[in-house]
């Protein structure tokens, strides 16, 4: 699966309804001498990096935990004990060493917008910890990192969209694909986005724009003539 089509794929079930949490101090990648990294993921002189970064700290097993709170990957650490602090300080971790790890970048956001739903006092009690930011926070160091990666924006985009901030996700979107035309997974994702907004010419647009550009799944269109049915009855 290309790593793009994971965010499409979550945004085709329910879209949640809360909000990013508040920034504290963002500070900067680097910022902690001593911590390994910071190195820009798409470098292809990091591989070795890449690999024990990801083989010890942001597993599959990781990333499910984050997404949705279990994982199909062997013995589950419940989330609300020693797990939280395993999932927090490993995605921190990662994000640390890679700050533009688009796939961690969406793990910690959604994450930290399921806790933020689900016991709001004890994520904040450890937002501006060393070892957490806000989700805000890790997209903004990111950007500052590497503006020029495109996605970092269309992962931006998707937890903004997520979280029901649909006008500033469309600009995350917006930004990645003037990075990545090409891409049809922006296009995609903003069609959704554009079809919660009821904007069903912008919706029909950005469909045809990715589906020209060859994504495969289908939900989009049948979301699309739905919504378009229900508006001529």
């Amino acid at each position: 699966m290309r790593r793009t089509t994971v965010y499409a794929l979550l945004l085709l079930g329910s879209l949640g309804s809360g909000s990013a949490l508040a920034n504290t101090d963002c500070g900067q990648p680097g910022d902690t001498p001593g911590r390994f990294g910071p190195f820009d993921y798409r470098d292809p002189t990091k591989g070795e990096e890449r690999w024990l970064v990801e083989k010890a700290h942001f597993t599959l097993y990781m990333e499910e935990m984050a997404l949705y709170g279990f994982s199909q990957q062997g013995q589950q650490l419940p989330e609300e004990a020693t797990g939280w602090g395993l999932i927090a300080g490993n995605l921190d971790y990662t994000l640390y060493a890679f700050p533009n790890h688009a796939r961690a970048l969406y793990a910690m956001a959604i994450w930290q917008l399921r806790l933020s739903k689900q016991n709001p006092s004890s994520l904040h009690s450890q937002i501006g910890t060393t070892r957490l930011l806000t989700a805000e926070c890790y997209f903004q160091r990111a950007i500052s990192f590497t503006p020029n990666d495109p996605l970092v924006y269309h992962a931006y985009g998707a937890y903004l969209q997520k979280a029901g901030d649909l006008r500033k996700a469309a600009i995350q979107y917006q930004k990645a694909i003037e990075i990545m035309p090409d891409a049809p997974e922006p296009h995609y994702n903003l069609g959704l986005l554009y079809l919660q907004l009821n904007d069903y010419k912008k919706a029909s647009e950005e469909a045809d724009r990715a589906y020209a550009l060859g994504y495969p799944l289908q939900g989009l269109k049948k979301k699309l003539a739905a919504a378009q049915q229900r508006a001529s009855n």
